[in-house]
């Protein structure tokens, strides 16, 4: 194929056609790989990618955004041992980024559209960097199983994240909470008075609720990291008594509510 160039030497541009043993497609390839070189911080020129992908190449499966996607979080589910929960909210992050990116077939991404699509104002510097996290793991997968020629997320910006002061609230707070909570009352209560994990506590139902035994079973799939038992304290045990026929779960959650009794 023939390859067009065009560089700049003295102040005027200069074209030059070159010969090159790299196939049409191949050279579409060729200038994804450029693409994603320079979406990455780098600024060779075609020649050197093109001596690059030459020394390095190494034949891409096709396939689409959405059927990629299916199979990296059964990768993450099946060979990971990723929690289902975990797998399916990144696989969502992934499908509304390839729906952004036109739901094309993976290696023709444009990457310029992503990367809008990632960096959107409209999401919070936490958001954008946990988006920018799925999306690195997503494309280290692509790169290792040939669907994408590198993983160009490696050197895209994470947003930084400022951490804010953890309040630890006195009595009267305490109780000043609990009074205004409302039908969450039983959530509150978990978080305050057991340390299950505020996601944990909105996940729990009925019966993971043991009043006999005055424990709590956080069990796989609601648990973030691993399953087991949480003993209770006997004023939780009498919290969540009085919830059990005021509210549909223990860990009821409601994020106006929320925001009221904040």
């Amino acid at each position: 194929a023939k390859v067009e160039l065009e560089r700049v030497a003295y102040g005027e541009s200069i074209s030059e056609v070159r010969i090159t043993t790299l196939s049409e497609r191949e050279l579409r390839e060729c200038e994804a790989m450029l693409t994603g070189l320079r979406a990455g911080g780098y600024r060779q020129g075609p020649i050197e990618v093109l001596n690059f992908f030459r020394e390095n190449y190494k034949d891409l499966q096709p396939i689409a955004w959405i059927d990629a996607v299916e199979l990296f979080e059964y990768h993450r589910i099946s060979i990971r041992s990723v929690r289902p929960r975990t797998a399916t909210e990144d696989s969502a992050t992934l499908m509304r980024l390839a729906k952004a990116s036109g739901n094309v077939d993976l290696h023709t991404t444009d990457l310029d559209t992503l990367r809008t699509a990632l960096y959107d104002p409209k999401y919070s510097n936490r958001t954008q960097r946990e988006y920018r996290d799925r999306l690195h793991s997503f494309f280290d997968w692509a790169f290792k199983e040939n669907y994408y020629p590198t993983n160009p997320i490696k050197n895209w910006e994470r947003p930084k994240v400022k951490k804010t002061e953890v309040i630890i609230l006195n009595h009267k707070q305490v109780r000043k909470l609990l009074d205004n909570a409302g039908d969450m009352l039983g959530y509150f209560a978990l978080c305050l008075f057991s340390g299950v994990r505020p996601d944990e506590a909105k996940r729990l139902e009925w019966d993971d609720v043991d009043l006999a035994n005055s424990c709590v079973w956080v069990k796989w799939g609601r648990a973030k990291t691993r399953a087991g038992r949480v003993r209770i304290s006997e004023n939780l045990r009498a919290i969540l008594g009085y919830c059990k026929n005021k509210s549909p779960r223990p860990g009821h959650f409601n994020r106006r509510k929320f925001n009221y009794a904040r």
